[in-house]
């Protein structure tokens, strides 16, 4: 028997046959057909029950003829009332389009190849339960489609002047009403639980503050999307979340599609100076560990400390490319010990969705960089330096079918402020790229990448981080020619291998180093430091690099001009 779905009530959903239910029988002995058509041995349209023994004695059979009992809805096991939005909450029907537009599409962005059950299912079901949430989206929804409307990125519309475009008006106008009432009802929240905050109460507030990271990263608002993402880090020390006891979590949220974005949001916070670094911190959320993988968003934290590297612990911390020989040795280790788990994690899953798959083969590409990324850290000279950067350019044609492939813009060299993002992408290998590597070559095809295919991934948007990399080649380009003077006045230059990688002779770092211009960066001249500062309207990228760090050099400013 096959089942329909029909309407009991407002606001409730129950589950009826597709057909009658079988009526209960009599004791005795039953045939279809009135009496009189029987008697006369006729066929009759009227295909009822009667008794046998009303017809024989000649009474009119009482058998229940009602088939209301039949036509009513007869609910054949409990079902749950389903809400549209928060009780304290009565949206009007174009609030209402936003929020479907949000379930149907937005969280499917948001989301990316990971977290798609969490973005799917679990927040809009918060949305639904949490007035803070239910506003936040909207927003979100609303700003996105007024981004959309106008093609064109939101950062470049003149502030504080009317917008030509009647719909993306309208659009920013409900975005910015439904972000002030989600802020109105989150601090009540806040206020209402300051001292004991109940786990779900917690899990709405972090929802809801990552969702406003999203907004302002969609208006690129950078010093506005800084403060949420501080904001959340406190919380999380605050509440010291993570720690919770497993027994507790009855939230609405899956607890390891949280965390892994919270790692995430966490682990790119050095650029913020008005945080402390994550290992100066007295309390962090911790990362967790897994003797092995049962699900993909577990093989996506696995990732993270390889991108990521301040997530580590005090005892396992270490910077990009200024490493011994024995720090190599542990993350050839750890590398080794991930890659056996995610292949027995491959191997042991018998089904894995088209999400997983796409995810699964992010992973591996980034692995790919990693790898090659570590055999060119481990070179002893200059010139296996230089010949092993080359063996990385068939990997950068591979990274580019892989983001037209998961680029939600319909085509290359958008300039439409792309969807904002809250997993891991294609990306993170250029990252790896253009911190290590120095060929010329690599540098330029990596950003022309961040121009071909935009994203916008929790809060940075890839207009910026192309701004920040190009500078950073220039800073690096002009290094030698900007420390001569004081290499000169008796600052000598480290060399980077001994002798400075020559075959005879003495290195003197007073009168040179090792660069080669778009080819090779001494170890003194590359970046050590970097702040953006938002100066008025504009933003500024201050760098120094390993040498002017010793030293206590001054800074170096250039305009970020994207």
């Amino acid at each position: 028997m096959t089942y329909i779905l029909a309407s009991k009530g407002k606001n409730s959903v129950v589950v009826v046959p597709s057909r009658p239910v079988r009526q209960k029988r009599f004791t005795h002995k039953t045939k279809t057909g009135c009496a009189a058509c029987r008697r006369r041995r006729i066929k009759c349209n009227e295909a009822r029950p009667v008794c046998h023994r009303c017809v024989r004695s000649g009474l009119e059979c009482v058998y229940p003829q009602s088939t209301a009992h039949i036509e009513s809805s007869i609910p054949l096991f409990p079902q749950p009332s389903t809400t549209l939005c928060p009780i304290e909450v009565e949206p009007n029907g174009q609030e209402v389009d936003i929020f479907g537009a949000f379930r149907s599409s937005i969280v499917g962005m948001v989301g990316g190849s990971f977290n798609q059950s969490f973005w799917l299912v679990d927040v809009p079901r918060a949305a639904q339960m949490y007035p803070s949430i239910w506003h936040a989206a909207i927003a979100l929804t609303a700003i996105h489609h007024c981004a959309k409307s106008d093609q064109g990125r939101i950062r470049y519309s003149a502030p504080g002047q009317p917008v030509s475009h009647l719909a993306r008006n309208n659009q920013y106008t409900t975005a910015l009403v439904h972000f002030n009432k989600s802020l109105r009802y989150l601090s009540e929240a806040v206020a209402q639980y300051r001292d004991n905050t109940p786990y779900m109460q917690k899990e709405m507030i972090i929802i809801t503050n990552m969702i406003y990271i999203g907004i302002c990263s969609i208006l690129e608002d950078t010093k506005q999307t800084t403060q949420h993402r501080i904001n959340l880090i406190r919380l999380l020390e605050h509440w010291r979340f993570g720690e919770d006891d497993p027994v507790s979590r009855h939230g609405v949220l899956t607890y390891d599609d949280l965390l892994s974005i919270l790692l995430v949001i966490d682990g790119n916070m050095d650029a913020s100076a008005e945080l402390p670094h994550r290992q100066e911190r007295p309390w962090a959320v911790q990362l967790p560990t897994h003797a092995g993988f049962t699900s993909t968003t577990q093989a996506y934290m696995g990732l993270l400390p390889f991108l990521y590297h301040r997530l580590y612990g005090k005892e396992h911390f270490r910077g990009p490319g200024f490493d011994g020989p024995g720090k190599f040795a542990t993350r050839r280790r750890l590398l080794a010990s991930y890659v056996a788990k995610l292949d027995h994690y491959e191997r042991s899953t018998k089904y894995m969705t088209t999400h997983d798959l796409e995810s699964l083969k992010t992973i591996r590409l980034i692995l790919k960089v990693y790898g090659m990324k570590e055999e060119l850290l481990r070179k002893e000279t200059r010139e296996s330096f230089v010949e092993e950067q080359r063996r990385i350019y068939p990997i950068l044609g591979e990274i580019d079918e892989l983001l037209a492939q998961t680029s939600p813009l319909a085509e290359p060299f958008s300039t439409t402020t792309p969807p904002v993002n809250f997993s891991l992408r294609p990306f993170c290998a250029i990252h790896l790229l253009l911190e290590v590597y120095m060929d010329g070559y690599v540098v330029r095809r990596s950003l022309e990448l961040f121009q071909k295919w935009p994203f916008n991934d929790v809060g940075e948007t890839s207009f910026l981080i192309h701004s920040l990399y190009l500078a950073k080649q220039k800073f690096e380009v002009g290094g030698p020619e900007r420390t001569m003077s004081y290499q000169k006045s008796g600052l000598p230059i480290n060399p980077t291998y001994p002798f400075g990688g020559l075959e005879e002779g003495e290195f003197d770092g007073c009168s040179g180093c090792e660069c080669i211009a778009e080819v090779f960066v001494c170890i003194d001249h590359r970046v050590r430091e970097h702040k953006v500062r938002t100066i008025e309207s504009q933003q500024f990228a201050l760098f120094r690099c390993v040498y002017e760090s010793r030293n206590d050099l001054p800074w170096t400013s250039f305009l970020l001009d994207y």
